[in-house]
């Protein structure tokens, strides 16, 4: 089941990428595509071949050479209209794939190398414990999370099951527990993109009503740098309009909720 829950997600993810590279082109949109070779379709190439030959919307089209156009093209108005445009057709083009020279950056590729990592083994835990808190809704997911981290074989079934306990254990206490309800829109690490470029992610930011909590977890000592860094948040989110912004530092070792001034 999450198997094709995760398969569906990316095809949807797949096509919107693709609604996004067709949409952006102002004035001429070339498009080309490996050959159709039929059987399932399970890429975005073959999606564009057999939506190109269902349509009856094309201008000329060459089924042999898989060459469709639709449309008239388009003569910016800058352009100089007594020059001669010289067309040179192309019978081949070159191709790579995209995998050999595009590496993609995921947190859970970042997650499995700090975990791998030969550092220590508590803190590793503790950032283990962090990107869960991070990613969890409310209490019902915690099972679902974990699990998704021992499937990618991150953890041991012992780790599995003492996460569970150190998560659940944590959301025992009431203060925590009511950051953790389904009552308020969740924001889970969020980016959040300043003026100057920089990048902030709040761990946790809830809304209601146009009020905000802002969450941020921590797995060490407290220190005077954390409200700080909260209280930066918190002065971001009251920029974008909220009507008021409460602040809160979870000491997630000592299972334990601050409040902010």
């Amino acid at each position: 089941e999450s198997y094709v829950e995760e398969t569906t997600q990316t095809v949807i993810d797949n096509i919107n990428l693709l609604y996004v590279a067709f949409t952006r082109a102002e004035e001429q949109l070339y498009v080309f595509s490996p050959a159709d070779k039929e059987g399932e379709l399970n890429t975005a190439g073959k999606l564009i071949s057999r939506v190109a030959r269902q349509q009856q919307v094309w201008t000329h089209h060459d089924e042999e050479e898989n060459f469709f156009v639709a449309g008239e093209p388009m003569v910016h108005p800058a352009a100089d209209q007594t020059s001669k445009t010289i067309s040179i057709p192309l019978k081949s083009y070159p191709s790579n794939r995209w995998q050999g020279r595009i590496s993609i950056t995921t947190h859970a590729g970042d997650l499995a190398e700090t975990i791998q990592s030969s550092g220590s083994s508590k803190t590793d835990y503790g950032i283990l414990v962090h990107k869960i808190l991070s990613e969890i809704n409310s209490e019902d997911e915690i099972e679902k999370n974990i699990a998704k981290y021992y499937f990618e074989g991150l953890i041991s079934e012992e780790e599995k099951i003492k996460l569970q306990e150190e998560i659940s254990g944590l959301l025992l206490v009431p203060e925590i527990r009511e950051l953790f309800s389904n009552e308020m829109e969740v924001k889970s690490e969020r980016e959040i993109i300043l003026p100057g470029g920089e990048i902030i992610r709040p761990d946790r930011v809830l809304v209601r009503d146009g009020h905000a909590i802002v969450i941020d977890f921590k797995t060490g000592k407290e220190l005077p740098s954390h409200a700080a860094q909260v209280t930066r948040y918190a002065d971001v989110l009251l920029s974008m309009n909220y009507r008021s912004v409460k602040k809160y530092l979870l000491y997630v070792n000592d299972k334990k909720i601050k409040a902010v001034d």
